[in-house]
């Protein structure tokens, strides 16, 4: 199949939106990642979606939702448009109906019995955080309507639905008067695609269009939360949104165990003891669940999130990163213990390569720092590593490095993966702000063979 990456400009939306049609698959920019695309009511068209990332029937699909057309009187068929509606469902002099629950509703993702299932505290409440963070980077989950497919949720009776804040994909979403499945355009398991360029490194030949609205303007995924009665929620997915904010409008966290959500680290402890059956016949070409474990792809639990495989947004390259668990263990940070780094990292690249220490001086590594690092602490990290280069992100850390990171974090493990380094590490970072712990979430998968 030939692939065509044309300019995100009307007429190549006019043919994504064509193909979409047709029941093909294309490549969308968002606001956080390249996502691919296909009608959520086209069941064929899904399976494509798992066929060309390789993607295991277990792991749910997010359907992203157009904006309800009658906000506005007129479909968003501009960016100024579509900024005109976004700030209409925002306003507070807005009309108290439930305008984002009935589209749901009506868009046929959410169940017609919403109103049954949650309190009605809830689904006021559930509509007003809809109505102030739509579009934009919060997935979120509620009980499916019965026209989704157990395709598009794994067989799950809840469905991940989000409104993306870019104006292609939002013009797409108009025009096609439907919602679209879309996962992130790469392999699967693979580093995320912030660029038309990546999707096409991963997916040339398995799809025929990629649409190019440049480099993504969040550069990491959506926050995934799902929603409970009594105003509660659960955090599946850290990511671009902050769930502070949820808090702030009334919600009250709650544990991903009470909300009958395995974790990751629990999912990694099952890995030997569990035994999967698929819920549906696997689309050919994907990853079954059995194959997906031998990868490190973790198994499949009940209510798992999109993305939230063990291993996910890995370099084809040995990546090592000292996550915030990982430092708490061994008492160091950010700011101290810095020259015992050199010694652990020695460790784990004496498991990765048994004759490390006979043929480091052939082993390129890079090493990635936040901050300037010193230079008797990088002749330190030479003669216990050998052959090795420093890249230092920022010579001192501004006080949105998160955002600036996150931009930034696929396009350097994807230009890594491209060089004649052999491994990479990443320093410490300072873990505290919500972006920051979805940096950290997508590293510590992204690392997750090389613990």
């Amino acid at each position: 199949m030939l692939t065509e990456i044309l300019p995100a400009n009307a007429n190549a939306i006019l043919k994504a939106v064509n193909l979409l049609k047709k029941g093909s698959i294309v490549a969308l920019p968002t606001e956080t990642v390249y996502g691919l695309a296909g009608r959520t009511f086209d069941k064929a068209a899904l399976k494509k979606i798992f066929k060309a990332k390789g993607r295991p029937s277990h792991d749910p699909l997010i359907v992203h939702v157009p904006v309800p057309e009658h906000v506005g009187g007129e479909t968003p068929t501009s960016s100024d448009r579509f900024a005109q509606i976004l700030h209409k469902l925002q306003s507070k002099s807005f009309d108290e109906r439930m305008v984002w629950i009935d589209h749901l509703v009506e868009l046929k993702v959410l169940s017609s019995d919403i109103s049954l299932l949650f309190d009605h505290e809830t689904l006021e409440l559930i509509e007003r955080t809809l109505r102030a963070h739509w579009p934009g980077p919060l997935t979120v989950v509620l009980p499916k309507h019965s026209h989704v497919s157990d395709t598009a949720t794994s067989g799950q009776p809840t469905v991940a639905l989000r409104s993306p804040a870019h104006p292609v994909f939002a013009e797409v979403l108009a025009l096609l008067k439907e919602p679209l499945c879309a996962p992130s355009a790469n392999r699967f398991g693979h580093v995320s695609p912030t660029s038309a360029a990546h999707v096409f490194d991963d997916l040339c030949g398995e799809i025929p269009l990629i649409l190019d609205s440049g480099p993504t303007a969040i550069g990491i995924e959506s926050t995934i939360v799902q929603f409970y009665p009594k105003k509660q929620f659960a955090l599946l997915r850290p990511g671009a949104f902050d769930v502070s904010l949820l808090q702030e409008m009334g919600w009250k966290i709650t544990s991903k165990e009470l909300a009958g959500v395995k974790s990751a680290g629990q999912i990694s402890e099952r890995l030997d003891h569990t035994q999967i059956e698929p819920k549906e016949d696997i689309p050919p070409g994907s990853t079954s669940p059995a194959e997906s474990i031998a990868r490190g792809g973790g198994i499949a639990p009940e209510n798992i999130a999109p993305g939230e495989m063990p291993s996910h947004y890995a370099p084809d390259k040995p990546l090592i990163y000292f996550n915030k668990a990982t430092c708490s263990s061994l008492g160091l940070n950010e700011h101290s213990g810095k020259q015992r780094l050199a010694e652990v990292l020695l460790e784990k690249l004496e498991t990765l390569y048994p004759d490390f220490q006979q043929s480091k001086q052939q082993k390129r590594g890079l090493v990635l720092s936040l901050e300037l690092i010193e230079q008797p602490l990088k002749e330190h990290f030479k003669n216990v590593l050998g052959q090795i280069e420093f890249r230092e992100l920022y010579t001192q850390a501004p006080k949105d490095w998160d955002a600036e990171l996150a931009k930034s974090l696929f396009g350097i493990l994807r230009d890594f993966e491209h060089s004649d380094f052999d491994w990479m590490a990443i320093l410490p970072l300072p873990i505290g702000s919500s972006l920051s712990i979805a940096i950290d979430n997508r590293l510590t998968k992204a690392s997750w063979k090389y613990p």
